[in-house]
């Protein structure tokens, strides 16, 4: 069942975040988003070399409100939760990152404030 779940929201989500990125197709600075903030992806990426997030997990993503919250962990003290928030984001730019800061943690939900 959870599986089949899994599928659906995958589903849903590629839908809707296709339909932001077809809404966003006058964006064209793809490379100002991935210049701007690939020092702090390749950090979260390190980090999950030596400190692998649990896949099922809750995916916290989004700006710097997300990335700023230290005691994530300690307010949710009973779920496996991933801060994956990246200061001044925009949803674009966690569409952009999602191959590398959401489909690897196979997450079970996604919380995203941006």
């Amino acid at each position: 069942m959870q599986t089949h779940l899994f599928k659906v929201w995958w589903k849903i989500f590629a839908v809707i975040f296709s339909g932001l990125i077809a809404v966003s197709s006058g964006f064209t600075a793809t490379t100002t988003i991935g210049n701007r903030y690939e020092n702090e992806i390749r950090v979260f990426e390190m980090s999950d070399a030596t400190n692998k997030p649990p896949e099922n997990g809750i995916l916290f993503i989004g700006s710097s409100s997300i990335r700023l919250w230290k005691d994530l962990k300690s307010d949710f003290p009973d779920l496996p939760v991933i801060n994956r928030g990246f200061g001044g984001s925009q949803i674009i730019d966690s569409v952009y990152f999602a191959e590398r800061i959401v489909f690897p943690y196979k997450p079970r939900m996604i919380i995203m404030y941006a």
